[in-house]
């Protein structure tokens, strides 16, 4: 007997890490929900490779973490999901005196700010689980990364306490070494 198809919304899944857990996903016929951030070509192309794979079917949303309205419209529109997987994210090493104060609001508000307001916008719409992208950053810390550590730790914390206050619901943070994505 053929398992039901799942429903997985991936965000940042147009490239990296994200890009990759989808085509595992296709490859094993689910419903996918995916996220892009700038590049819509790339988004679509991915689409294309998903549904050529065998995905049961594939949506495509453009999404910026920081926008309060990407996240209402994502959320209102994915419906409901079995898992989240929260992989979009962003990189800017630099020692924090060279950072400039954009550079810290856009490293925190994307990698956690806007990651907690989309769990919780999700939350009830998550039948199985939440995955979350943090990084080895997440427990090490690293030269020239203290902004992006800061924010890593945040997700693993997070994810922590969501695993104590919401235990119906599976919660994993997964931490990548350094990836070779964009």
């Amino acid at each position: 007997m053929t398992p039901k198809p799942l429903t997985i919304l991936i965000t940042g899944a147009s490239n990296g890490i994200g890009r990759k857990t989808a085509l595992l996903f296709a490859r094993e016929g689910h419903h996918l929900i995916l996220t892009y951030h700038r590049d819509r070509k790339a988004g679509e192309k991915a689409v294309i490779e998903m549904i050529e794979l065998g995905a049961a079917s594939v949506q495509l949303f453009k999404f910026d973490l920081t926008k309060n309205k990407d996240l209402n419209h994502v959320s209102k529109n994915a419906g409901t999901v079995d898992w989240l997987i929260n992989n979009a994210g962003v990189f800017m090493p630099n020692l924090l005196h060279k950072k400039r104060d954009s550079e810290i609001e856009r490293e925190l508000r994307t990698n956690l700010e806007g990651t907690i307001k989309f769990t919780r916008k999700m939350l009830h719409q998550v039948r199985k689980g939440v995955l979350i992208v943090s990084s080895v950053a997440g427990i090490e810390t690293y030269s020239n990364m203290a902004v992006y550590c800061a924010s890593k730790f945040g997700l693993c914390g997070f994810t922590h306490g969501m695993a104590l206050d919401y235990p119906k619901i599976k919660w994993h943070a997964i931490l990548p070494g350094y990836t070779a994505t964009r």
